[in-house]
């Protein structure tokens, strides 16, 4: 498994992340559901127009710029449970095998040299641009007067470029002095790592196009002339995840925009964290991902039951030998065997997160009967222990100390509370949002989670 990483060039933002932590969930299901290794190689780019840009304004060495990025990024992937690939290579330590593969372009007919550098010569690659996307419906936008006509040529070495570029991110090769170009890095170190084919590619659907339809063409360029276009692709699957957005409005979450929120100012404590996990991990990865205060609420919530149900499950007793399986004991079996299903329909994260909160709440039915199955409450453990090795969400993140929950809501608040789920089961949802006024009037927040229930914490 091939997926894209960051340009370490300033903190990875939320929307990143979402990206990361969809690798991750993929990556646990195999491991942990289908039992197969995973190879996982994701890189880091830590050379390009931006880079040096920054390079440039602050007076920085290419290292001395991304080093710190790279050890924050690292930390972030930490606090956030997950588990870590075989390798991150960086791309300027595979120059030598970035030349090496430009070389056998140029030898298959598929690369040539023009006044900057060196470009990939997509009229020469069969089927270019129809793997991921289709650019056959799309125009090139018109050339202004006087310049050359547009063309889909990718750049794929970079001359040297006075007061441009800086001398520690300029490499002499046969090419000529100068830098890699953007998708060649991600061709060079999967080839390197993992072979001519691989199994699964995964990176944010904006990586669709151009970045991995060209990677395509030079992974696949470098075969040789009889495999170029053979019977097998260079990836057998690619795995596109969808965009954080922003609150109410649905803006996209990117540097570029300005809108980026890193994973320290966001979530500075440990639940923090887990929540936006949590929110991650329990959405389809292919569709958009609001990020609002209220949906970061209701992640927090959810998690406080959970840990609320696993503190009362791991202080019972063990239970009695022998005795036949309960209702509950049957409920885990069967719900295991939905988690994985829904697991196996595209990743249906939201199936399966539904599928455990239907064993949270007959766990909680049972113990506030009595808790008398222990069989089927250490059961319920075991089961929700295993499906948290997919959602990675029972954890505390390292070097922080775990948070203390706060106090019981007074009973009035908890009826007023009841009362407000009635009315939504009834879809009375003005009757609804007069209750909540009333909670928070109380000084409590009131959160729905799966399955019907709600969550109440002091405000």
């Amino acid at each position: 498994m091939y997926t894209c990483g960051p340009t370490i060039y300033a903190p990875a933002h939320l929307g990143n992340f979402r990206a990361f932590l969809t690798y991750d969930v993929l990556k646990r299901t195999l491991a942990k559901v289908y039992g197969r290794r995973v190879d996982h190689v994701c890189n880091l780019t830590d050379v390009d127009d931006k880079i040096i840009r920054r390079c440039r304004e602050t007076g920085r060495s290419l290292r001395e710029l991304t080093d710190p990025f790279e050890e924050q990024f690292r930390r972030d992937l930490d606090g956030l449970n997950v588990v870590p690939a075989k390798e991150y290579p960086r791309a300027t330590d595979y120059i030598p095998e970035i030349v090496e593969l430009i070389g056998e372009l140029e030898g298959n007919g598929l690369a040539y040299e023009r006044g900057d550098g060196w470009y990939y010569n997509t009229t020469a690659k069969e089927g270019y641009g129809t793997n991921l996307v289709d650019l056959s419906s799309r125009e090139l936008p018109p050339s202004p007067p006087g310049t050359p006509p547009p063309d889909r040529d990718f750049a794929l070495w970079k001359r040297e470029k006075e007061g441009v570029d800086v001398p520690s991110a300029l490499w002499d090769s046969p090419l000529g002095r100068g830098r890699p170009g953007w998708h060649v890095e991600c061709s060079a170190i999967c080839r390197s790592l993992l072979g001519d084919r691989i199994d699964l590619h995964m990176g944010g659907e904006d990586l669709k196009f151009p970045h991995h339809e060209n990677e395509i063409a030079q992974s696949e360029g470098v075969r040789g002339r009889e495999d170029r276009s053979g019977s097998e692709p260079f990836c057998g699957c690619w795995v596109h995840n969808g965009f954080v957005n922003i609150g109410g409005a649905g803006e996209k979450m990117s540097k570029s925009l300005g809108n980026d929120l890193t994973l320290s100012a966001e979530c500075p404590g440990p639940l923090d964290k887990r929540a936006f996990r949590y929110l991650v991990v329990s959405s389809h990865y292919r569709s958009p991902l609001s990020y609002t205060p209220l949906a970061m609420d209701a992640a927090r919530a959810a998690l406080r039951r959970l840990d609320k149900l696993l503190a009362a499950l791991d202080a019972l007793p063990p239970p009695p030998d022998g005795g036949a399986a309960g209702p509950l004991s049957e409920l885990c079996a069967a719900s295991r065997a939905s988690f994985e299903a829904a697991l196996a329909q595209d990743l249906a994260t939201p199936r399966a997160a539904a599928v455990m909160f239907g064993v949270v709440k007959a766990a909680e039915k049972e113990l506030r009967e009595g808790g008398g199955d222990l069989a089927g409450l250490r059961e319920a453990r075991r089961t929700l222990g295993y499906f948290d090795e997919v959602f990675g969400v029972f954890y505390l993140p390292p070097g922080e100390v775990e948070e203390q929950a706060g106090g019981e809501a007074p009973a009035h608040v908890a009826a007023l509370a009841e009362a407000r789920a009635e009315a939504k089961k009834g879809k009375d949802f003005g009757e609804a949002d007069r209750l909540r006024g009333e909670i928070e009037a109380a000084g409590w927040a009131v959160a729905d989670t799966p399955g019907g229930s709600f969550e109440l914490s002091e405000l």
